[in-house]
């Protein structure tokens, strides 16, 4: 009986040891990266760019060309905002999903809107757009301080009625 009984108490200790993993020490920033920037998608999408330096860094660095961009920084990025609200009022941006590693988050979404507004000199065609994007955003202190994305520009200008001309590695800059 007494033999059972250690062996029982064996069986439930390795039983507690094998279930009980150490903890994670990025997790708790992980999950409040990919919070900041689900809030940071929210704001766009509610038109709320004055809550944008609540997210990202006022010096954050930008390595994904933008000709709408014409400042560095938080400047700059609102700046496109503004630009992108002009030419699509009513565009939306649903993440698909979401994976965050040690500072960095990666979102997968889907970006449409009308271009019912001018923009950089081409005028509104009135087409909807309906483009898939990537963007990796790395948080430091709460907040994204270096962005790198991508969107099928091509396709949406196709989508929008519009041509367009590649964009060259030093536009933006």
């Amino acid at each position: 009986m007494h033999r059972t009984t250690t062996l029982c108490a064996l069986v439930a200790i390795v039983s507690l040891l094998s279930a009980c993993k150490p903890a994670d020490p990025n997790a708790a920033m992980e999950e409040q990266n990919k919070k900041t920037m689900q809030a940071f998608v929210d704001a766009m999408n509610n038109r709320n760019f004055d809550k944008l330096g609540d997210f990202v860094d006022v010096n954050y660095t930008e390595h994904t060309p933008d000709p709408m961009m014409k400042s560095k920084g938080l400047a700059g990025l609102l700046e496109s905002m503004r630009a992108t609200e002009t030419m699509l009022p009513d565009f939306k941006v649903q993440v698909n999903w979401m994976i965050a590693e040690g500072d960095l988050v990666m979102s997968h979404y889907r970006w449409t809107g009308t271009n019912t507004g001018s923009v950089e000199g081409m005028p509104a065609t009135g087409k909807a757009m309906d483009v898939e994007g990537v963007d990796i955003v790395r948080f430091k202190d709460g907040k994204g301080v270096e962005h790198w994305g991508y969107f099928d520009m091509g396709k949406m200008m196709e989508q929008m009625g519009m041509t367009w001309a590649p964009m060259t590695a030093d536009a933006g800059k």
